[in-house]
């Protein structure tokens, strides 16, 4: 990292390869965070950007001892610390939340851990019963305040914890390669890397959780940082409404899941007084 930086200098650290690649122009978006962040810093001035690659755990640490430099990073889930050391812009993605994946050649999952609806009661309950299984998560990943209270329950036992500067190729190459029973995934990601594999696969929503979660821009506080996101937040708010910005969600969506995310960001954008 060069520590030569300038006070007006951004600092933008991305835990996934792919991401970086987009921004720096050097890939094309094969999911929702790529094709959202690629509308919003397109519209970005970027002469006092810089793109850094970093695992999670380095740009926390970065973060929390830079006051001086401004450091953000993306795709960013709100949760309860993050919001008292960190400042957070509005939506930049709109995810369907993560389900539950398990091997369709597996045996079924016994009723006794799913409700009428056909849901996963909850995570403690099903490792209850299944107490051999490994379920693959993330390191220093939130999958936001609901999942994150149910996974901080289970045993370490039933956990496989995977770090990376690219955890959603680490933890789905582990379920791909059968080496974990369960995985946590966005629907959008299980897309991106399961591609014609999706049959393989059987998804179950965990009862209780939210229908969808959001993903930010969060930066360190600087005024540096207040000012590059009262920018964001302007392009923002320009693009909610615009055929791009849906299509950069529904490009990566299964096609029975397309009215749901429409009606989301519709939702938000009432919410917002944009209508």
């Amino acid at each position: 990292m060069n520590t030569n930086v300038d006070a007006t200098t951004i600092q933008i650290f991305l835990d996934d390869e792919e991401d970086l690649a987009i921004l720096m122009q050097n890939a094309k978006p094969e999911n929702i965070a790529g094709a959202t962040n690629k509308i919003l810093f397109e519209q970005l001035d970027l002469s006092n950007i810089e793109f850094l690659g970093a695992s999670y755990k380095r740009t926390l640490r970065s973060m929390l001892k830079q006051d001086k430099t401004a450091i953000c990073t993306l795709n960013k889930v709100k949760t309860n610390y993050r919001e008292r050391n960190f400042l957070f812009s509005l939506p930049v993605n709109f995810y369907i939340s993560r389900r539950l994946y398990k091997h369709a050649d597996s045996p079924p999952l016994s009723k006794e851990v799913l409700n009428k609806e056909g849901s996963v009661v909850s995570l403690m309950h099903l490792f209850n019963v299944y107490r051999n299984k490994l379920i693959v998560i993330a390191d220093d990943l939130s999958y936001g305040p609901f999942l994150d209270k149910q996974l901080a329950q289970l045993d370490s036992t039933n956990k496989a914890v995977r770090g990376g500067s690219n955890h959603y190729e680490t933890v789905h190459r582990m379920f791909e390669l059968k080496r974990v029973d369960f995985l946590l995934s966005y629907p959008v990601e299980v897309m991106r890397y399961a591609k014609s594999n999706q049959d393989k696969y059987e998804s179950y929503l965990i009862a209780d959780s939210p229908r969808f979660i959001l993903g930010h821009v969060m930066c360190n506080k600087t005024q540096v940082s207040r000012q590059l996101l009262e920018r964001i937040n302007q392009i923002l708010l320009s693009n909610y409404d615009t055929k791009a910005f849906l299509q950069a969600h529904v490009n990566y969506l299964p096609a029975q899941e397309h009215r749901f995310i429409q009606d989301v960001i519709a939702r938000y954008i009432v919410q917002l007084g944009l209508d």
